[in-house]
C-alpha cells in the first residue's frame, strides 16, 4: 500500500490530504490545512520557504514524501483551439504551432500540455484545451517541495480533479455527445465552473469571493457567474445540460447555492464528495469538510484509474520520436542491392524502360488537364469575389451589439476608438478598439469570454497607462468574426441554457 500527498496549492493557503492508494481504492487518512506565511519575502524564496513548509508539516505530524500538486484554475490560462484533423501523435506539435501564435507569452516562459476533445465521426477538425502555467511559478513550486525534501509526483489543475470526482459519484454519466455536466465548485475564496462532455473537460472558469461579506461583493460575483454560464452557452450550441453539480463544504456562503437553485431547479443536485465510489474515509474525518478538499481528493482518485483525462505540467503531451533505425535499414538495403544487382539487373532495365513510358503518359494526360482547367479559371474566379463580397455584407452595428452583450460591466473596463472593417477571407468583420481595464486579469478574462462566444481574438497585452487613474491598464482589443458566427448575429440568433 503506498503512502502519498496531494496538495491543492490556493494562492492563501496549501489544503492537503494524507491518504493510501491501494488498487482501484483510495483510503483518505488525515486533512490538513496550511496558511502561507504573511511575510511576503519569505514566500517567493523557495529554500526558505521549503524549510518553513517541512517544519510546519511536522507540526501537523505529517511525515510523507510524495505529492501531487493541484493547481488553481486562477492560476492557469485555457484556450480552446481548433486544429486540423491530424492523428494523436502529430497533435502535440500542432497544438504549439497554435500557441505560438494565439499566446501573448512566449512559449519558453510557459509550460504547456493540452486536453483532446471528443470528437465525432463527422468531424473535419479536431478541437483541444490548451492549458498554460508560468514557467517560474512552477519552477518556484517545484524548489519549495525539493528544499521541503518532498518528491513531486505530478501537476494537475483543479477542473480536472473535481471532475474526476464527480463522475464517481452517483449514476453514471452520461456518453451522450449532445448532453452535458455542468460542475460548480465552491470554497470559502473562489467559484470554478467546469463543463463536462463525454466525461471530459469541455469547458472551464473561474471567479474569486473574496468580498462575498459584503452585498456589493456578492452581487458582483454572482454577476460573474451568470456572464459564465452564458458565456458557456454560447459555445455549447445544440447541447443539453442533463446534470448541473455543486460542491461546497459547509461554511460556504450559501448565496451561491440559491441562485443556482433559481436557475436551474431539480437540474441542481448538492454532492456528498465521500460517497465517491472507490473512496473510504477514516471515521475522524469530519464529511462535511471534506468538499473543501475535493481538488486534492481528486487529483489521489486519479491513481486509481483516471476517468477523465487529466493534465500534467510534469509530463505534458508530446510528439512520440521514433527509435532510430538508421543503421539497420542501412543493412537491410546494402543487402537488398547486392541481391538485386546479382540476380535481377536485367528486370529492373525492363521494368525501368516501362515506367519511363507510364510517367510520360501521366504528365501529357496532366497538361491536358491544366489546360482545360486554365480556360475556365477567370469565370470562376469572378464568381467567387462577388459570391463572397455579397455574403460578407453584413452589419458592423450588429456584431458591436452582440459584443456589448458579452462584455462586463464599466466597473472592470470600458472601450474608446471602436472602428470595424470588412474581411474577404475567413474572417467577416474586424472589431478594433482601445480599452482602458482595472486590471489586467479583467483584458485575459474578456478575452476567454469573447473567444468562448465564437469571436476570433488577436493576441494582445495590457500595458500600464496613465490616462485614466481609474483604469490603470491600456489594452488594444482586435477581434475579427468569422463568417458563421456574423451570421448567428445578423440574423439576430442566441443560444440559451435551460
Amino acid at each position: 500500500m503506498s503512502h502519498t500527498l496531494a496538495f491543492d496549492w490556493e494562492a492563501d493557503y496549501l489544503a492537503g490530504i494524507v491518504a493510501d492508494v491501494s488498487g482501484d481504492s483510495l483510503r483518505v487518512n488525515k486533512c490538513f490545512r496550511i496558511d502561507w506565511p504573511d511575510d511576503a519575502d519569505l514566500r517567493q524564496r523557495s529554500e526558505a520557504l521549503g524549510r518553513w513548509l517541512a517544519e510546519s508539516m511536522r507540526a501537523h505530524g505529517i511525515a510523507a514524501s510524495d505529492v501531487h500538486v493541484v493547481m488553481p484554475r486562477e492560476a492557469i490560462v485555457v484556450r480552446k483551439l481548433e486544429l486540423p484533423n491530424a492523428p494523436d501523435d502529430e497533435l502535440p506539435d500542432l497544438v504549439r504551432f497554435q500557441a505560438a501564435t494565439k499566446s501573448s507569452t512566449p512559449l519558453d516562459r510557459l509550460t504547456l500540455d493540452y486536453l483532446p476533445l471528443p470528437m465525432q465521426s463527422d468531424d473535419a477538425t479536431r478541437q483541444v484545451l490548451m492549458v498554460t502555467i508560468d514557467g517560474t511559478r512552477l519552477r518556484h513550486l517545484h524548489e519549495t517541495l525539493a528544499a521541503a525534501n518532498i518528491d513531486l509526483l505530478t501537476v494537475g489543475i483543479s477542473p480536472v480533479s473535481v471532475g474526476e470526482v464527480v463522475t464517481r459519484i452517483g449514476p453514471d454519466h452520461s456518453v451522450d455527445p449532445n448532453q452535458v455536466t455542468l460542475v460548480i465548485f465552491q470554497d470559502a475564496h473562489r467559484v470554478e465552473i467546469t463543463a463536462l462532455i463525454q466525461q471530459q473537460v469541455f469547458f472551464s472558469h473561474h471567479t474569486r469571493l473574496a468580498e462575498m461579506e459584503s452585498s456589493g461583493g456578492r452581487k458582483s460575483s454572482l454577476a460573474e457567474i451568470n456572464r459564465t454560464i452564458v458565456a458557456l452557452s454560447q459555445s455549447l450550441s445544440n447541447i443539453e445540460i442533463a446534470r448541473v453539480c455543486l460542491i461546497h463544504p459547509g461554511n460556504a456562503d450559501p448565496a451561491v447555492e440559491e441562485a443556482l437553485q433559481t436557475r436551474f431547479g431539480q437540474q441542481l443536485q448538492v454532492l456528498d464528495v465521500s460517497q465517491a465510489r472507490g473512496l473510504i474515509v477514516d471515521p475522524q474525518i469530519n464529511v462535511t469538510e471534506l468538499a473543501a478538499f475535493t481538488p486534492a481528493l481528486g487529483a489521489l482518485l486519479g491513481q486509481t484509474g483516471p476517468h477523465v483525462s487529466r493534465v500534467d505540467f510534469l509530463d505534458p503531451r508530446r510528439a512520440v520520436i521514433p527509435p532510430d533505425r538508421t543503421r539497420i535499414r542501412a543493412g537491410l538495403a546494402a543487402a537488398a542491392c547486392l541481391l538485386v544487382t546479382g540476380v535481377g539487373y536485367w528486370m529492373f532495365s525492363s521494368y525501368l524502360t516501362d515506367l519511363e513510358a507510364q510517367t510520360l503518359q501521366i504528365e501529357q494526360q496532366v497538361e491536358d488537364l491544366d489546360a482545360e482547367l486554365r480556360q475556365g479559371l477567370p469565370d470562376q474566379n469572378a464568381a467567387a469575389l462577388i459570391g463572397e463580397w455579397v455574403e460578407r455584407n453584413h452589419d458592423p452595428l450588429a456584431v458591436i451589439e452582440e459584443f456589448n452583450r458579452l462584455a462586463p460591466g464599466t466597473d472592470r473596463l470600458y472601450l474608446r476608438e471602436l472602428k470595424s472593417e470588412t474581411l474577404t477571407r475567413d474572417a467577416a468583420l474586424r472589431v478594433t478598439a482601445v480599452g482602458y481595464a482595472v486590471s489586467q486579469q479583467d483584458v485575459e478574462q474578456l478575452q476567454e469570454v469573447l473567444e468562448d462566444a465564437g469571436f476570433r481574438v488577436l493576441p494582445s497585452v495590457a500595458d500600464r497607462s496613465r490616462v485614466d487613474p481609474d483604469y490603470p491598464y491600456a489594452f488594444e482589443l482586435q477581434i475579427e468574426v468569422p463568417v458563421s458566427k456574423t451570421d448567428q448575429v445578423d440574423s439576430g440568433q442566441r443560444v440559451t441554457l435551460n
